[in-house]
């Protein structure tokens, strides 16, 4: 299902499960699953089962808009692929970054540099290639019957102005031998005065059953005029080639010691909570994911979704991954993720109430979802509690970095989002300074 769980320690009589996502497509099948189990005749089914009917759900979102962010309830039954205020982001995180603290905490910037090379390694771009593209043309002999060789073929212009080219031809070559000449360096034709390729000559049994090498006879050749026509690949398609040649883009890996950095950020908003304040939770993140990202920090984006049961004293908390380090940014995605009221207040609860029916806690779903859990030390305990217990040597390891693991605080607002990043990309550079 790609997830896993685990049971923590209670603490002060709570009881407290942690659940890990790998993705988010993974977090919705574990949701949509994990409810199907439910008796649909149950009490707990009828805590839910509002938003699972289309009908019912656009009714409930048409009552209160504002609460999910947007004007219509047109989006109710398809995918959320745009977050509501897209064009925002770009513009928010250019200006939270101009505002930032002026220190430039250089500590973080590896030296990872983006190489244009014309080796095959690394991500061949297209763009690059197209700097430069040309045609690929053959030449064709009607007396040779043969596609020939473009270094022998020269072009000049006809009296009406049209471009001829001709095969430039070859003259008699007899069959001669060849020997190797060590002060040459390889095979010497003492009759055309250069080496030959290997390849080209002929073996044949001398004397002593010594093998002998020959070139072969050439007939001569006439100069003649030869057709162009666009050479094809093997698809039958027009072939073409760049004369820009370091098309493939390499970044090469860095050895230091800073560890990956875990940037966890709390997704949990109370009832009262706008859409306009969760906007600047994503513009906190995307700023400090942005500038991880140019300084080749390695990271992941971890979403802490996390509640406490209204009944019962059960925690949940429910980590997803949102980035992995080998994934690009995408702010779109993240912004849906952790900031779209749309997708929260739907998606975010029916992972509360599959997690509280997964976890043994049925008795406990209410309509009311459950309290949020946003309390940064209390979702670091709980991340780094998971990560030791895991069967995962490496999830082990892993939390045994504390310092690696950064939770944001919640962003509501502009100067919020700019003391968020100023501090944790302040922590980060601490981090790098305490493994050196």
């Amino acid at each position: 299902m790609g997830f896993k769980k685990q049971k923590l320690k209670s603490i002060g009589g709570y009881g407290r499960t942690a659940f890990l996502f790998d993705s988010l497509v993974n977090m919705q099948y574990f949701i949509n699953e994990t409810l199907k189990k439910i008796p649909t005749t149950s009490s707990k089914y009828n805590v839910f089962k509002d938003y699972l009917n289309t009908t019912t759900l656009k009714r409930k979102v048409d009552n209160d808009r504002n609460f999910y962010g947007v004007r219509d309830s047109n989006w109710v039954g398809n995918k959320i692929d745009r977050y509501d205020k897209i064009s925002d982001i770009d513009s928010e995180t250019r200006k939270l970054t101009n505002r930032a603290s002026k220190l430039q905490f250089k500590d973080i910037d590896q030296k990872k540099q983006i190489q244009f090379t014309e080796r095959e390694m690394g991500i061949f771009s297209f763009d690059l290639a197209s700097l430069g593209l040309v045609r690929v043309y053959e030449y064709y002999s009607p007396i040779l019957d043969a596609i020939v060789t473009p270094n022998l073929v020269k072009s000049e212009k006809a009296n009406n102005g049209e471009t001829i080219y001709y095969y430039v031809g070859n003259p008699y070559v007899p069959k001669h031998e060849i020997k190797y000449v060590g002060k040459q360096g390889g095979y010497y034709s003492e009759i055309l005065k250069r080496l030959v390729d290997k390849d080209t000559l002929i073996e044949e049994e001398g004397e002593d059953r010594i093998v002998v090498y020959y070139y072969p006879e050439k007939e001569e050749v006439l100069r003649h005029e030869v057709s162009r026509k666009q050479a094809k690949n093997k698809d039958g398609k027009p072939k073409f080639a760049t004369t820009f040649k370091k098309v493939f883009i390499y970044i090469p890996k860095v050895i230091n010691n800073l560890p990956r950095v875990d940037i966890i950020i709390p997704i949990s908003y109370g009832g009262g909570v706008t859409s306009e304040e969760s906007f600047w939770n994503s513009i906190a993140m995307l700023s400090i994911c942005e500038k991880l990202s140019k300084s080749n920090v390695n990271y992941r984006v971890v979403g802490a979704y996390g509640g406490r049961t209204l009944s019962g004293r059960q925690n949940i908390y429910q980590f997803v991954i949102l980035k992995d380090e080998t994934k690009p940014l995408d702010p779109n995605q993240l912004a849906i993720a952790t900031s779209d009221m749309r997708y929260f207040r739907i998606e975010g609860f029916m992972l509360d109430w599959a997690t509280q029916y997964e976890a043994g806690f049925e008795n406990y779903m209410d309509s009311g979802v459950a309290n949020t859990i946003t309390d940064r030390d209390e979702i670091k305990n709980a991340y780094v509690e998971y990560l030791s217990l895991s069967s995962s040597e490496t999830d082990r390891k892993s939390a045994t970095m504390l310092s690696s693991k950064i939770v944001l605080p919640t962003a509501l607002n502009e100067q919020q989002a700019l003391t968020s990043y100023n501090d944790v990309i302040k922590e980060i550079s601490n981090l790098w300074r305490y493994n050196n």
